[in-house]
């Protein structure tokens, strides 16, 4: 593999998911290594991976690759990782202006709270949906 930076072989397939399963199971120092293998297989689902399951490690480590955005945040924001959102609002130039949307759906209050205290965009699923169809009265309130 060493000698295949190129992206052709019958292990690409095998390769990527390798990666993607190092990513997003916060195994840092396989995903350095399987990187150094073939740089050009990074992609937004191994940071979106690692921000579902909480690898703030990772995803600081993948950011210096490539810069990814909403789906990271996203990803982080549903699966309530208060600690990942605050790292990419500091660090992504763009992101949705739902992200508060996703955390109150998702029933984050925990995101909401600090989404409310530091961020001007508010939340518009709590502008025009009904109370009681969002389920969580914390969240609504």
């Amino acid at each position: 593999m060493r000698n295949r930076r190129d992206g052709r072989g019958p292990w690409r397939s095998g390769f990527v998911g390798c990666l993607t399963t190092a990513a997003t199971e916060g195994h840092l120092e396989i995903l350095k290594w399987l990187v150094d293998q073939c740089l050009d297989s990074i992609d937004s689902t191994n940071v979106r991976g690692a921000a579902r399951n909480g690898h703030l490690e990772v995803i600081k480590w993948l950011y210096k690759y490539k810069q990814y955005g909403d789906g990271t945040m996203i990803a982080a924001v549903c699966s309530g990782h208060l600690k990942i959102v605050q790292w990419c609002l500091n660090h992504f130039d763009r992101f949705s202006s739902d992200v508060m949307d996703q955390a109150a759906t998702a029933g984050h209050l925990n995101i909401v709270i600090w989404l409310h205290n530091h961020r001007t965009e508010g939340c518009l699923l709590l502008e025009w949906m009904e109370p009681q169809k969002l389920g969580d009265l914390e969240v609504v309130k």
